[in-house]
C-alpha cells in the first residue's frame, strides 16, 4: 500500500522496488531528449519546418511515417519521465501504444524507402543499411518487451532499438551544419557518439562494466556495417535492389 493508501498489486510493488536509481532517473530521459532534439532538429528543413525553408510537399506514406517516428520518440520521452514519477501504470499503458507505433513505422518505412527510385549503384547500396536497421529496430523492441521486467535491460534496450534508426535525422543535421554525409559511416559515427557512447559511458561509471544489454546491442547495431561492406556493393543486392525499387 502507497501513502495515500491506494494498495498495489504484487507485480506493481516488484517493479517500483526496482524501478531505477537516481542516476537512472536521470540518464535514460535525458538520452531520449537528445535523441528526440537531434533527430527533431535533423527533419526541420524538410518536415516539421518545411514550410518555413520552402520545402516541397511530401506523399502521404511520408507523413505518415514522420508522424511515427516522431510519436515513437515522444513515447520514449514520455516513457522514462513516467518511470521517473514512478507512475508505472501509465509506463505499461503507453508501451502498448508503442507496439502500434513500431508497427505502423516499420511498414510505412520499407514502403518509403522502396517507393523511391534509385538508378546508381551508390542509392542501391545505400538502401541496404536503413533496411537492415527496419528489421532490428522491432526485434530489439521485441526484447525490451520481452525483457520488461528487468528494468535496467529493458531501458537499455528501448534506447539501442532508437539508436538503430537516428541515423536517418543525424545525417540529416549533419548537412544541415555543413558536413556533407557523403561516407557512408560518417552519420552513423555521429549517432553513436551522440548516443551510444553515452550510454557505454553510463555502464561503465555507474556499473563498473558494461551491462549485457549494451554489449549485445552495441555488436548488433555495428555489425550492420561489416554486412553493409560485404553485400550492399555485390551484383546480388544490385539486382534485388533494382527489382525492388520503381524505374526512373
Amino acid at each position: 500500500m502507497g501513502g495515500s493508501g491506494r494498495v498495489y498489486s504484487t507485480a506493481e510493488v516488484a517493479v517500483q522496488t526496482r524501478v531505477a536509481s537516481p542516476p537512472d532517473r536521470v540518464f535514460f530521459p535525458l538520452m531520449a531528449l537528445t535523441a528526440l532534439a537531434v533527430v527533431a532538429a535533423g527533419f526541420a528543413p524538410t518536415y516539421y519546418l518545411g514550410f518555413w525553408f520552402g520545402a516541397p510537399p511530401l506523399e502521404a506514406m511520408v507523413h505518415v511515417h514522420a508522424m511515427a517516428f516522431t510519436a515513437w520518440l515522444l513515447l520514449l520521452l514520455s516513457q522514462t519521465l513516467l518511470i521517473r514519477l514512478r507512475k508505472v501504470r501509465w509506463h505499461r499503458a503507453m508501451g502498448k501504444l508503442a507496439a502500434g507505433v513500431v508497427v505502423v513505422m516499420v511498414i510505412t518505412g520499407y514502403m518509403v524507402i522502396v517507393g523511391k527510385p534509385r538508378p546508381t549503384p551508390f542509392t542501391r547500396a545505400f538502401i541496404f543499411t536503413p533496411m537492415l536497421s527496419l528489421l532490428l529496430f522491432p526485434v530489439l523492441f521485441g526484447l525490451a518487451i520481452r525483457f520488461r521486467r528487468d528494468p535496467a535491460t529493458h531501458k537499455r534496450l528501448m534506447l539501442l532499438a532508437t539508436i538503430a534508426i537516428a541515423n536517418a535525422g543525424v545525417s540529416r543535421l549533419l548537412r544541415m551544419v555543413g558536413l556533407e554525409a557523403v561516407r557512408y559511416f560518417q552519420g552513423y559515427a555521429v549517432t553513436y557518439l551522440l548516443l551510444l557512447l553515452p550510454l557505454i559511458a553510463f555502464d561503465l561509471i555507474r556499473l563498473r562494466k558494461l551491462h549485457p544489454a549494451t554489449v549485445w546491442g552495441m555488436v548488433i547495431l555495428i555489425a550492420r556495417h561489416p554486412l553493409h561492406a560485404a553485400i550492399a556493393h555485390t551484383d546480388t543486392w544490385q539486382r534485388f535492389a533494382a527489382w525492388l525499387t520503381p524505374p526512373v
